[in-house]
């Protein structure tokens, strides 16, 4: 692995000189920059990826070996977000098949060695993960046209990436802030199709909470921050989703939660109906949310 260690240290480099695309204003002399650094780097990039992901197969039971894998995927993930974010450069709207389908791949991928135990801190599979929801994402929101074609896919990937526990919080935050651009530019699409699994959660859990709470858990993660997306630090929620009718779905799935007379009962639900009640309080009367 001496050699990828050699090729991480330039992807590091790389990504620290590129990244300024992101927040410089545009101009012809920027774009004239990024056009010739998009004529040297485009395509080997396309094939590191590409040879890097059939790698990671190739080493599989090799967690150092991993580790620097991931670590170079994830830094090739944050260079193409750099070099796609000013305008869809036509390199990777020519390719943009082959970038989707390793998301894909990357999103669906778990390596359980790679993945921190700890909310906190995030593990190598997390910040990798997050990445790619970020470029995703982009896509979504500055080039949705282009981007219709892989809706489908990637809405099941992220419902996946939502219901894998609150132990992976970093990736759950990435999948939501994914799912919040995804409805922004497709919402009518997003809320039919996460209406139904949102239904297939709360059904799971109460066939059995003690068991399935992870399923409420996941769902409420969802709703909350799909309902707070209007939300502002004086005001509150100021517009909602289309997904949930807040005060109904506080009614028959938040205050049963916060009601029960055992309160170390599912502690996680709890802090998440509670969570739901302090982020919608702006819609919902004070006289309805008091227990």
């Amino acid at each position: 692995m001496g050699d990828f260690n050699v090729i991480n240290g330039i992807l590091r480099t790389a990504h620290s000189l590129f990244k300024k695309y992101r927040y410089e204003f545009r101009s012809d002399s920027l774009w004239s920059e990024i056009k010739f650094v998009l004529e040297k780097i485009s395509q080997p990039l396309t094939n590191l990826l590409t040879a890097t992901i059939a790698l990671a197969e190739t080493h599989a039971n090799d967690r150092n070996a991993l580790t620097v894998i991931y670590s170079s995927l994830g830094l090739i993930c944050k260079i193409f977000f750099s070099l796609n974010y000013q305008d869809l450069p036509e390199f990777f709207e020519d390719n943009m098949a082959t970038w989707m389908t390793h998301f894909h791949t990357l999103l669906t991928t778990n390596i359980q060695c790679l993945e921190s135990s700890s909310s906190d801190d995030a593990g190598v599979m997390e910040q990798l993960k997050s990445q790619v929801c970020d470029n995703i994402g982009l896509y979504a929101q500055k080039y949705d046209d282009e981007f219709t074609p892989y809706l489908p896919m990637f809405v099941t990937d992220v419902w996946s990436l939502l219901i894998e526990g609150s132990d992976a919080d970093t990736r759950r935050r990435a999948a939501c802030d994914l799912v919040n651009t995804l409805s922004q530019n497709f919402e009518k699409r997003i809320m039919e199709i996460f209406e139904q699994y949102l239904q297939v959660m709360l059904n799971k859990y109460a066939e059995n909470p003690k068991q399935n709470w992870r399923s409420k858990d996941a769902a409420l993660y969802l709703v909350t921050s799909l309902v707070s997306r209007g939300a502002t630090q004086k005001k509150g929620v100021t517009q909602t989703s289309q997904l949930v009718s807040i005060p109904q779905f506080c009614q028959q799935h938040i205050l049963p939660e916060l009601q029960q007379s055992d309160v170390n009962n599912l502690p996680v639900i709890k802090a998440d109906a509670i969570k739901y009640v302090m982020t919608s309080s702006s819609t919902v009367s004070l006289d309805f949310i008091l227990i």
